[in-house]
């Protein structure tokens, strides 16, 4: 039996147990529907080529303009980005973002520490050409590379770097083998003490945990969305990410040599980690 279904049963099972007892909130027909969405999600997987073409095809003026509206804590991650990354950064870092898109977050980071220099990658020409634009004001401390971080071909040398970011980004690998070789790449890249935080997408520990993560963040979408509009939010996303538990991230990083790896953030579907080599 689908270890959904299981739940579901559970649910039922327990509220027809002692009827004049208060149970759990949970409505088993609106955790029926993200069991549903998902589902349809993993029956029609975007190939890698197929997100490729949406990031080249999307209007970058205007790419992540909403996002406040669909990010659940929104000011309050990206503060901890910052945070988590002043504690960590040396002075006058050298830093990566991986799929950095139009800029959005290498400006937040750019305006923040005024001695970084970054340098934005990402497969798109039509995002990191906007993200030139965004960030012209800072032209002498970024450069910009297209190019698809997953590719052995992005190289860095050895201990060069201090610091690599992501966000909305790495969940993007199809495959755990392509996680790993990213992130041996990046501890191979990075000095020692040097310090690599991600902020994405990840999935529950179990199916039914990855669709209770959906259920959380579907309530937020419905809250500034038509209903249309909150289904196709969640289909779409895990039509297009292929995420990992936060669990096996950690044990990847670790594995890989890094000194220590933290959860810094989890919420719905969002989680931040981080690792120092």
């Amino acid at each position: 039996m689908h270890p959904c279904i299981n739940i579901l049963n559970y649910i039922n099972n327990r509220k027809s147990e002692t009827p004049n007892r208060k149970r759990s909130t949970m409505n088993s027909d609106e955790y029926q529907q993200m069991v549903e969405f998902l589902q349809s999600a993993n029956q029609s997987k975007y190939s890698y080529e197929d997100i490729r073409a949406r990031f080249e095809a999307e209007p970058a003026s205007v790419y992540g303009a909403n996002m406040a509206n669909w990010i659940p804590d929104f000011a309050y991650t990206h503060q901890l980005l910052l945070e988590s990354s002043a504690i960590h950064l040396r002075a006058r870092a050298i830093g990566v973002e991986l799929g950095a898109g139009s800029g959005r977050v290498s400006k937040l980071l750019l305006e923040t520490f005024a001695d970084l220099h970054l340098t934005l990658v990402d497969l798109s020409p039509n995002m990191l050409k906007e993200a030139e634009k965004q960030l012209a004001p800072y032209a002498r401390r970024c450069e910009f590379r297209v190019a698809d971080m997953f590719d052995a071909g992005l190289d860095f040398p050895n201990e060069s770097l201090d610091y690599v970011i992501s966000v909305f980004a790495i969940c993007h690998a199809q495959g755990i083998e392509i996680y790993e070789q990213l992130y041996r790449r990046i501890h191979a890249w990075l000095k020692p003490g040097g310090y690599f935080v991600c902020y994405d997408h990840v999935l529950g520990d179990t199916v039914p945990l990855t669709a209770l993560n959906a259920l959380g963040w579907h309530r937020l979408l419905a809250a500034h969305q038509t209903a249309e509009q909150a289904k196709d939010g969640i289909v779409s996303t895990y039509q297009e990410d292929s995420p990992l538990p936060l669990r096996q991230h950690l044990s990847l990083l670790s594995a890989l040599g890094f000194s220590a790896v933290d959860v810094l953030y989890k919420r719905d579907i969002f989680g931040m980690y981080a690792a120092v080599k």
